[in-house]
Protein backbone atom coordinates (compact mmCIF):
# COMPACT_ATOMS: atom_id res chain seq x y z
CA UNK A 1 0.00 0.00 0.00
CA UNK A 2 1.08 3.45 -0.90
CA UNK A 3 1.54 5.82 1.88
CA UNK A 4 -1.37 8.30 2.45
CA UNK A 5 -0.40 11.92 1.53
CA UNK A 6 0.70 14.49 4.10
CA UNK A 7 -2.08 16.51 5.20
CA UNK A 8 -1.23 19.99 3.64
CA UNK A 9 1.14 21.93 5.75
CA UNK A 10 -0.36 25.18 7.94
CA UNK A 11 0.85 28.76 7.88
CA UNK A 12 2.68 28.68 11.09
CA UNK A 13 2.09 31.64 13.60
CA UNK A 14 4.68 34.05 12.33
CA UNK A 15 2.97 33.77 9.24
CA UNK A 16 -0.63 34.83 10.44
CA UNK A 17 0.85 37.02 12.73
CA UNK A 18 2.44 38.73 9.54
CA UNK A 19 -1.51 38.74 7.82
CA UNK A 20 -2.76 40.06 10.77
CA UNK A 21 -0.24 43.00 11.29
CA UNK A 22 -0.78 43.88 7.54
CA UNK A 23 -4.54 43.79 7.39
CA UNK A 24 -3.91 46.01 10.33
CA UNK A 25 -1.47 48.65 8.79
CA UNK A 26 -3.77 48.70 5.70
CA UNK A 27 -7.31 49.23 8.21
CA UNK A 28 -5.04 52.21 9.92
CA UNK A 29 -4.15 53.48 6.82
CA UNK A 30 -7.80 53.63 5.63
CA UNK A 31 -8.52 55.52 9.09
CA UNK A 32 -6.18 57.68 8.85
CA UNK A 33 -7.38 59.03 5.66
CA UNK A 34 -10.77 58.56 5.23
CA UNK A 35 -11.60 62.14 5.70
CA UNK A 36 -9.30 63.20 2.90
CA UNK A 37 -11.05 60.76 0.80
CA UNK A 38 -14.64 62.23 1.92
CA UNK A 39 -13.26 65.94 0.79
CA UNK A 40 -11.34 64.58 -2.83
CA UNK A 41 -12.32 61.30 -3.58
CA UNK A 42 -9.35 60.77 -6.00
CA UNK A 43 -7.45 60.25 -3.39
CA UNK A 44 -8.39 56.69 -2.95
CA UNK A 45 -6.75 55.80 -5.44
CA UNK A 46 -3.44 55.83 -3.31
CA UNK A 47 -4.30 52.34 -1.64
CA UNK A 48 -3.91 50.72 -4.36
CA UNK A 49 -0.12 51.33 -3.89
CA UNK A 50 0.69 49.45 -1.07
CA UNK A 51 -1.40 47.05 -1.88
CA UNK A 52 0.24 46.51 -5.13
CA UNK A 53 3.33 46.32 -3.57
CA UNK A 54 2.22 43.61 -1.13
CA UNK A 55 0.99 41.49 -4.19
CA UNK A 56 3.93 41.72 -6.01
CA UNK A 57 5.92 40.68 -2.84
CA UNK A 58 3.46 37.50 -2.84
CA UNK A 59 4.11 36.85 -6.36
CA UNK A 60 8.21 37.21 -6.01
CA UNK A 61 7.52 34.64 -3.05
CA UNK A 62 5.57 32.54 -5.25
CA UNK A 63 7.64 32.42 -8.67
CA UNK A 64 11.03 33.29 -7.74
CA UNK A 65 13.13 36.47 -9.09
CA UNK A 66 12.69 36.56 -12.61
CA UNK A 67 12.96 39.42 -15.17
CA UNK A 68 9.81 41.80 -16.04
CA UNK A 69 11.48 42.46 -19.36
CA UNK A 70 12.34 38.74 -20.79
CA UNK A 71 15.61 38.66 -23.04
CA UNK A 72 13.81 36.50 -25.39
CA UNK A 73 10.17 37.90 -25.97
CA UNK A 74 10.51 39.76 -29.43
CA UNK A 75 7.15 41.77 -28.13
CA UNK A 76 8.51 43.56 -25.59
CA UNK A 77 9.51 46.66 -27.85
CA UNK A 78 12.37 44.80 -29.32
CA UNK A 79 12.25 47.35 -31.98
CA UNK A 80 10.19 50.20 -32.09
CA UNK A 81 9.01 52.11 -35.48
CA UNK A 82 7.80 55.65 -35.63
CA UNK A 83 6.59 56.97 -38.67
CA UNK A 84 5.73 60.48 -38.11
CA UNK A 85 4.28 62.84 -40.21
CA UNK A 86 4.97 66.97 -39.53
CA UNK A 87 1.43 68.71 -39.63
CA UNK A 88 1.34 72.47 -39.18
CA UNK A 89 -1.67 74.21 -37.90
CA UNK A 90 -4.06 72.18 -36.75
CA UNK A 91 -6.46 73.99 -35.48
CA UNK A 92 -10.52 74.71 -36.81
CA UNK A 93 -12.49 72.58 -38.66
CA UNK A 94 -9.17 70.90 -39.15
CA UNK A 95 -8.28 69.29 -35.57
CA UNK A 96 -11.45 67.70 -34.88
CA UNK A 97 -11.68 65.91 -38.70
CA UNK A 98 -7.61 65.05 -37.69
CA UNK A 99 -8.63 64.07 -34.60
CA UNK A 100 -11.52 61.48 -35.83
CA UNK A 101 -9.42 60.62 -38.40
CA UNK A 102 -6.44 59.38 -36.28
CA UNK A 103 -9.07 57.35 -33.65
CA UNK A 104 -9.57 55.67 -37.31
CA UNK A 105 -6.20 54.79 -38.25
CA UNK A 106 -4.66 53.91 -35.19
CA UNK A 107 -7.05 54.29 -31.66
CA UNK A 108 -10.80 52.96 -32.10
CA UNK A 109 -11.20 49.40 -30.10
CA UNK A 110 -7.69 47.80 -30.53
CA UNK A 111 -5.34 50.70 -31.75
CA UNK A 112 -7.50 50.90 -34.77
CA UNK A 113 -6.89 50.28 -38.23
CA UNK A 114 -3.34 49.98 -37.57
CA UNK A 115 -3.78 47.19 -34.58
CA UNK A 116 -5.91 45.47 -36.99
CA UNK A 117 -3.52 44.81 -39.47
CA UNK A 118 -0.71 45.10 -38.38
CA UNK A 119 -1.21 43.25 -34.76
CA UNK A 120 -4.16 40.91 -35.82
CA UNK A 121 -4.06 40.29 -39.35
CA UNK A 122 -0.06 40.13 -40.00
CA UNK A 123 1.13 39.25 -36.39
CA UNK A 124 4.53 41.34 -36.93
CA UNK A 125 3.71 43.78 -33.70
CA UNK A 126 2.52 43.64 -30.24
CA UNK A 127 1.28 46.45 -30.18
CA UNK A 128 0.34 49.84 -33.32
CA UNK A 129 -1.18 52.82 -32.75
CA UNK A 130 -1.25 55.96 -33.68
CA UNK A 131 -1.10 59.62 -32.24
CA UNK A 132 -1.75 62.73 -32.76
CA UNK A 133 -0.04 65.47 -31.32
CA UNK A 134 -1.35 68.76 -32.47
CA UNK A 135 -1.02 72.50 -31.30
CA UNK A 136 -1.11 76.56 -32.01
CA UNK A 137 1.58 75.54 -34.85
CA UNK A 138 3.13 73.14 -35.32
CA UNK A 139 2.40 68.93 -34.59
CA UNK A 140 3.21 65.57 -35.42
CA UNK A 141 0.72 62.45 -36.49
CA UNK A 142 2.58 59.81 -35.47
CA UNK A 143 2.49 55.86 -35.88
CA UNK A 144 4.32 53.63 -33.75
CA UNK A 145 4.62 49.83 -33.40
CA UNK A 146 6.70 47.26 -31.05
CA UNK A 147 7.69 44.37 -33.39
CA UNK A 148 10.28 41.57 -33.65
CA UNK A 149 13.25 43.56 -35.59
CA UNK A 150 13.73 41.56 -38.24
CA UNK A 151 9.95 42.60 -39.10
CA UNK A 152 10.80 46.17 -39.35
CA UNK A 153 11.11 47.22 -42.89
CA UNK A 154 7.09 44.69 -43.24
CA UNK A 155 5.82 46.72 -40.40
CA UNK A 156 6.50 50.17 -41.26
CA UNK A 157 4.91 49.41 -44.86
CA UNK A 158 1.88 47.58 -43.38
CA UNK A 159 1.54 51.26 -41.14
CA UNK A 160 2.16 53.76 -44.72
CA UNK A 161 -0.19 51.25 -46.69
CA UNK A 162 -2.68 51.86 -43.90
CA UNK A 163 -2.33 55.93 -44.04
CA UNK A 164 -2.32 55.58 -47.79
CA UNK A 165 -5.69 53.42 -47.46
CA UNK A 166 -6.98 56.52 -45.47
CA UNK A 167 -5.66 59.03 -48.34
CA UNK A 168 -7.28 56.52 -51.14
CA UNK A 169 -10.60 55.43 -49.19
CA UNK A 170 -14.05 57.34 -47.82
CA UNK A 171 -14.25 56.00 -44.16
CA UNK A 172 -17.51 53.60 -44.41
CA UNK A 173 -20.13 54.88 -42.61
CA UNK A 174 -20.83 52.16 -40.07
CA UNK A 175 -17.00 52.35 -39.11
CA UNK A 176 -17.37 56.29 -39.08
CA UNK A 177 -20.00 55.92 -36.68
CA UNK A 178 -18.88 53.73 -34.37
CA UNK A 179 -16.09 56.27 -34.28
CA UNK A 180 -17.78 59.42 -33.66
CA UNK A 181 -20.00 56.91 -30.93
CA UNK A 182 -16.19 56.40 -29.20
CA UNK A 183 -15.09 59.55 -29.24
CA UNK A 184 -18.04 61.58 -27.69
CA UNK A 185 -18.49 58.93 -25.37
CA UNK A 186 -15.33 59.24 -23.90
CA UNK A 187 -14.80 63.02 -23.17
CA UNK A 188 -16.91 62.38 -20.03
CA UNK A 189 -14.13 60.30 -18.73
CA UNK A 190 -11.38 62.82 -19.27
CA UNK A 191 -13.42 64.78 -16.78
CA UNK A 192 -13.90 62.52 -13.89
CA UNK A 193 -11.15 63.59 -12.13
CA UNK A 194 -9.45 67.05 -10.93
CA UNK A 195 -6.66 66.54 -12.85
CA UNK A 196 -8.25 65.60 -15.65
CA UNK A 197 -10.42 68.57 -15.51
CA UNK A 198 -7.81 70.75 -14.98
CA UNK A 199 -5.67 69.98 -18.28
CA UNK A 200 -8.82 69.77 -20.30
CA UNK A 201 -9.49 73.77 -18.99
CA UNK A 202 -5.82 74.32 -20.24
CA UNK A 203 -6.11 72.28 -23.12
CA UNK A 204 -8.77 74.91 -24.44
CA UNK A 205 -7.72 77.78 -23.17
CA UNK A 206 -4.26 76.84 -25.12
CA UNK A 207 -5.89 75.88 -28.35
CA UNK A 208 -8.28 78.86 -28.19
CA UNK A 209 -11.12 76.69 -28.27
CA UNK A 210 -13.53 78.54 -26.10
CA UNK A 211 -14.88 77.74 -22.73
CA UNK A 212 -17.87 76.27 -24.84
CA UNK A 213 -16.48 73.62 -26.75
CA UNK A 214 -17.73 71.06 -24.30
CA UNK A 215 -21.33 71.69 -25.20
CA UNK A 216 -20.86 72.13 -28.83
CA UNK A 217 -18.01 68.80 -29.16
CA UNK A 218 -20.96 66.72 -29.58
CA UNK A 219 -22.55 68.40 -32.54
CA UNK A 220 -18.80 69.03 -33.88
CA UNK A 221 -18.24 65.63 -34.18
CA UNK A 222 -21.54 64.27 -35.46
CA UNK A 223 -21.24 66.82 -37.93
CA UNK A 224 -18.22 65.31 -39.81
CA UNK A 225 -18.02 63.16 -42.64
CA UNK A 226 -15.81 60.94 -44.48
CA UNK A 227 -14.91 63.43 -46.76
CA UNK A 228 -13.74 65.51 -44.23
CA UNK A 229 -11.54 62.89 -42.66
CA UNK A 230 -10.27 61.79 -46.31
CA UNK A 231 -8.92 65.01 -47.02
CA UNK A 232 -7.28 65.72 -43.43
CA UNK A 233 -5.30 62.44 -44.24
CA UNK A 234 -4.85 63.82 -47.76
CA UNK A 235 -2.94 67.11 -46.12
CA UNK A 236 -1.08 65.74 -43.36
CA UNK A 237 -0.21 62.76 -44.05
CA UNK A 238 2.22 61.51 -46.37
CA UNK A 239 3.12 58.33 -47.05
CA UNK A 240 6.31 59.22 -49.37
CA UNK A 241 7.67 62.15 -46.97
CA UNK A 242 7.79 61.17 -43.01
CA UNK A 243 10.62 60.69 -40.64
CA UNK A 244 11.56 57.06 -39.82
CA UNK A 245 12.72 56.19 -36.05
CA UNK A 246 13.94 52.53 -35.52
CA UNK A 247 15.18 51.64 -32.08
CA UNK A 248 16.34 48.35 -30.85
CA UNK A 249 18.80 45.56 -31.10
CA UNK A 250 20.91 45.16 -34.72
CA UNK A 251 19.47 42.69 -37.31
Amino acid sequence: MSPAPAPPARPGPAVLLVLVMMLGAVAAYAALVWPEWRRNPDLSHGLFAPLIFLLLVWESRQLGPHRWLPARAWWIAAAAAVAAAVSAGLGGADFDAARLANAVLGVFGMMGRLGANVRERQGMAYYAFSRLSADRDMGTWAAIAGVNPANVTRAVAAILDEAKRLQDEPVPADELQDVKRYLIGSLPLQLETNDGVASLLVDLEWDQLGLDYLKRYRGIIEGLTAEQVQAVAQKYLSPEAYALAVAGPDV
